[in-house]
């Protein structure tokens, strides 16, 4: 009989410590996952992270009694603010803009500088001066983003032929990482 209640109280021993083990497996593996994905959220927090808040419209040639000798170009007006909330300072940073028809085909994409200040105006043609005479052409060296700067954008893009209304634009910041 005491060799009956030995091995009950051993098979009950046996059975709380297999479901401890588990438990503490699952807590310990979860709390590992929870570990790297902080170890994630830290390493995204001390590097360079740019947010936009831009607008973009379509600007149809207005003629060259308003633009003067390079008014039967269309541009685009992108106005609003890029900010750094990463502890790290952004490098060489610009905004990649994309431009699709309906049928999501390309109509442009073309990366700019986000330079400091001022009014910068960019031409899609290198080989033609789209841009009038009075708007001069911002350098196309790109800039940085200090950790929690707020950089102002006002920027004209020139380019050929006219976008249709269904157009649809993309705006993606982008920078060196450290």
């Amino acid at each position: 009989m005491v060799r009956k209640e030995v091995t009950i109280l051993l098979v009950a021993l046996f059975a709380v410590g297999w479901v401890t083990s588990m438990f503490l497996y699952y807590e310990n593996l979860n709390l590992t996952n929870q570990v790297v994905s902080l170890n994630e959220e830290v390493k995204t927090l001390r590097s360079a992270n740019l947010v936009t808040a831009l607008g973009i419209v379509e600007i149809p040639p207005y003629g060259e009694s308003y633009w003067g000798n390079n008014g039967n170009s269309s541009y685009l007006w992108i106005t609003g603010w890029v900010f750094n909330y990463g502890a790290a300072m952004a490098r060489e940073a610009g905004l990649d803009v994309l431009a699709y028809d309906e049928s999501n085909e390309v109509l442009m994409n073309y990366t700019v500088p986000i330079t400091s200040g001022g009014i910068a105006a960019f031409s899609t043609n290198p080989s033609k001066n789209l841009i009038p005479d009075y708007l001069y052409p911002a350098s196309l060296e790109f800039g940085n983003v200090l950790s929690q700067e707020n950089v102002t954008i006002r920027m004209a893009i020139f380019h050929e032929g006219t976008f249709a209304n269904a157009t649809t634009y993309q705006i993606n910041p982008v920078w060196e990482t450290s």
